[in-house]
């Protein structure tokens, strides 16, 4: 493997140092594709407030008279966006 300028990294540095790098990257692409129930839980319920919110803000700037200060997020589901809410 050679940097930018053409240095072969192998011979520079010390070789255990390389193959302890690439051994962790390889563990590291191994755990992302393995990805068992609790992960795939732990993921969803990180996403799951993301998702929620990037939702409710979409559908209170899609409506002209909605205000967030004056209006609560619930009211949205009295709107065209509604189902959203519902989901």
């Amino acid at each position: 493997m050679s940097s930018a300028v053409g240095i072969d990294i192998r011979k520079v540095s010390h070789p255990s140092w390389y193959e302890n790098v690439m051994e962790h990257l390889k563990e590291s692409q191994r755990a992302l594709q393995t990805l068992d129930i609790h992960g795939t839980l732990a993921l969803a319920g990180a996403m799951g407030p993301v998702i929620l919110v990037a939702m409710d803000l979409e559908a209170a700037i899609s409506q002209p008279k909605y205000s967030l200060v004056r209006d609560t997020i619930s009211s949205l589901a009295l709107t065209s966006m509604g189902w959203i809410q519902t989901i």
